[in-house]
């Protein structure tokens, strides 16, 4: 939405469904007409969008006739836009009409200056409409015999209110918007087709038949505009656009400007129709109520136009946001919304670099993980020459017995001296990667160092305000982030399958049992954290938890010792995170048998397990109506050929299962080197790995204090 300016008001507004898609923007304009808003929402929705001066936010349910009371008695006017939209009668009848009734008697009885009803165009007759019959707001409303369960309990709402008005004169209005579209709302207006998720919708019979639109922002500032407008009392007004489009012409937007993967299928009205019957004794057979009625079909497949004469005469034909401008603003929402994190530059999983420049790289460090770095480096394009540095010389001639190694050094600084260097790969024992960077950003080189990214949260500060003061780039190597699967989990999550993410679960699981070298517990660095073993292994799930979560603060700790690595006092760990709604669960394990790695992450809607090792990603969601005992037996079977799928592609693979390990890595370092080429954001910032430095202080801090001793030991008995 655009913003507006902030005014100051002394008159209360109560805001039914505050938290809803045309609520959120009744309340965005009320807050920012001056008005100070009592903003309803149930306990379960999301609020975070109503965090503005002047709007309190009230928790409860519409049908609680005490709160109503309270609330409005402290009011000076009622919006109430609350409204279900599922369910049976009963549910239709309690939530939109009791609700209502209950609303207006309080109004009534408060003397509230405004009451605002927000109904809708479905309450006419469309039963026997003809093709671009214009309904005004005189025409009687639908017969009951063919209303939906929706439209009949608008009808018996808004009759209520019509009866508050002219017997008790209450100052009512009402108001009824056609397919509402808008920033927050579905990507298919009502009417418009019969939509499966994002990518697919059914277009019935003429396709070239219009749509009648009304863009939220607008419908919002005729609520508030209403407040003030005394001949709009005791009247009813369409609001729809001026103009419009065919449900064809707005498909084609949604694919040109917001999902270019939306798919249209066009079925003949005809062939629905002999759907219907099979539709309602299918339903039927499990107690439902078929959703495609006869009247419903007429409506998904015929122009009907709503007119907007007497809104316009009474409030003024100008509109808040012009119809060009609202079809961008909603497109580009949806387009924001689809696009999935951390995907810039990534197109079916490979990087593109538009670049002919070629880069010099150093690698600091020799050890295992060079040989990762110097394997992706080695088939880039714009790398020109790789030189290396290692105090040890014998792990500098084996990296350059395998790679193309231009030189190397047994000291980072003379190579960095010497050197015309643009990359540096901090790829040493994390003791160092403080000391290293600070040279290296002193040196004007951009920095990738590898996880963790310091020994502690002050180190890596220091790394990151080096690399900002020296104006370098500087990127934290969180691989998995980037391995396919994670790719494909963040589609799901963009695509909203998944509903309000409520919980995510990250697992990592190893068995640390061979004290050989390089693992002596005498020699080994990794003994000699402030997190001990888990601090090399803990970056990994705690990453894909926070970047899922979309942040989080530690809320729990608790570690114990099982017996399966000696040296350590503690070999088990789990954290629980929490940010905003959302809880996360982080465990590490160094003596399980064999390796796991999983991400689950819970939503309202769905759920999903991404399996790391196995190369999978499990969606698991309720169908529709079909009984929860079959709907398990088929998350069985998917399961089943998700898990072949990911055999095969493994065995097909043998040959490249080093290449499989480390893609997420492949692609980090690419799109790392695409960020300094054409001055994109890193793929992984400073910023990002100093939190999740932050966040594992706290962990070995609450781990190592005495008053976790008494959690780890409940753990032990």
């Amino acid at each position: 939405m655009e913003k507006l300016e902030l005014k100051k008001d002394n008159q209360t507004v109560l805001l039914t469904g505050a938290s809803g898609f045309l609520g959120s923007a009744i309340a965005y304009q009320l807050a920012h007409s001056g008005y100070r808003v009592l903003a309803m929402a149930r306990r379960s929705s999301n609020t975070k969008h109503l965090d503005l001066p002047q709007v309190e936010i009230v928790t409860g349910d519409v049908c609680d006739e005490g709160l109503l009371k309270t609330l409005v008695a402290k009011s000076d006017h009622v919006v109430h836009a609350a409204a279900t939209f599922a369910g049976d009668w009963e549910h239709f009848k309690k939530v939109n009409v009791a609700s209502t009734e209950n609303l207006l008697r309080l109004s009534v009885k408060n003397n509230v200056r405004r009451f605002v009803y927000i109904s809708s165009a479905s309450v006419y007759t469309h039963s026997n409409m003809n093709p671009n019959e214009s309904f005004t707001e005189d025409m009687p409303f639908e017969k009951e015999e063919f209303t939906t369960f929706y439209s009949r309990s608008k009808i018996e709402a808004e009759k209520q209110v019509w009866k508050s008005i002219q017997e008790s004169k209450l100052p009512g209005v009402i108001f009824r918007p056609g397919a509402i579209y808008g920033p927050r709302g579905q990507i298919f207006p009502a009417t418009m087709g019969l939509g499966m998720g994002q990518e697919r919708i059914i277009l019935i019979g003429d396709s070239k038949s219009s749509l009648p639109l009304s863009y939220v922002e607008n419908v919002a500032d005729a609520v508030v505009k209403s407040l003030k407008r005394e001949d709009a009392v005791g009247e009813c007004f369409n609001l729809v656009e001026d103009e419009t489009l065919s449900r064809r012409e707005y498909a084609n937007i949604i694919k040109s400007s917001a999902n270019p993967k939306l798919s249209v299928l066009p079925i003949p009205k005809w062939f629905m129709e002999s759907m219907k019957f099979a539709l309602k004794t299918g339903f039927g057979l499990i107690g439902k109520k078929a959703p495609l009625s006869a009247v419903n079909l007429d409506m998904y497949c015929t122009s009907i136009v709503y007119s907007n004469e007497k809104y316009k005469k009474v409030f003024g034909a100008r509109q808040l946001v012009d119809f060009d401008e609202s079809i961008k603003r909603t497109m580009d929402w949806h387009k924001n919304r689809l696009t999935p994190r951390r995907s810039i530059g990534i197109e079916n999983g490979k990087i593109a670099i538009p670049s002919h420049r070629k880069l010099n790289v150093g690698i600091i460090g020799c050890g295992n993980i060079a040989n990762a770095h110097v394997n992706v480096l080695s088939k880039l394009d714009n790398v020109d020459n790789i030189v290396a540095a290692d105090p040890q010389e014998l792990a500098t001639e084996a990296l350059a017995e395998k790679f193309p190694i231009a030189k190397t050094y047994t000291d980072y600084k003379e190579m960095l001296k010497s050197e015309n260097l643009d990359v540096v790969h901090v790829l040493t024992p994390p003791q160092f990667h403080a000391e290293i960077a600070e040279y290296s950003a002193r040196k004007g080189r951009h920095i990738l160092v590898e996880k963790p990214m310091a020994v502690n949260a002050q180190e890596a500060d220091q790394i990151l305000k080096n690399a900002k003061k020296n104006n370098v780039k500087l990127c934290v190597m969180h691989n998995h982030l980037y391995d396919k699967v994670m790719m494909k989990a963040r589609e799901i999550i963009a695509k909203g399958f998944l509903g309000r993410i409520t919980f995510v679960e990250s697992w990592y699981g190893t068995q640390y049992g061979t004290f050989e070298p390089p693992f002596d517990p005498e020699s080994y660095w990794g003994y000699k954290l402030p997190g001990s073993l888990f601090q090399d292994y803990f970056p990994h799930a705690l990453y894909l938890l926070v970047d899922r979560m979309g942040g989080g603060e530690i809320s729990e700790v608790f570690a114990k010792y099982s017996g399966g690595v000696q040296g350590v006092d503690y070999d088990e760990l789990k954290v629980m995170l929490q940010h905003e709604s959302i809880f996360g669960m982080v465990s590490v394990s160094m003596s399980v048998s064999p390796r796991y790695q999983f991400l689950n992450v819970y939503g309202t809607q769905a759920s999903m397990k991404i399996d790391l090792l196995n190369k999978a990603v499990f969606l698991d969601k309720q169908i529709g109506p079909v009984p929860k005992s079959i709907n398990r037996i088929i998350t069985s079977f998917k399961h089943a050929a998700t898990h072949v799928g990911s055999g095969f592609k493994s065995a097909l693979n043998l040959n490249k299962v080093e290449e499989s390990i480390f893609e997420g890595t492949d692609r980090q370092i690419r799109l790392f080197y695409r960020s300094i080429l054409l001055d994109e954001p890193e793929p992984v910032s400073g910023d990002e790995g100093y939190q999740i430095m932050r966040l594992m202080d706290q962990v070995w801090e609450r781990m190592n204090s005495d008053s976790h001793l008494s959690s780890a030991n409940r753990l032990r008995a």
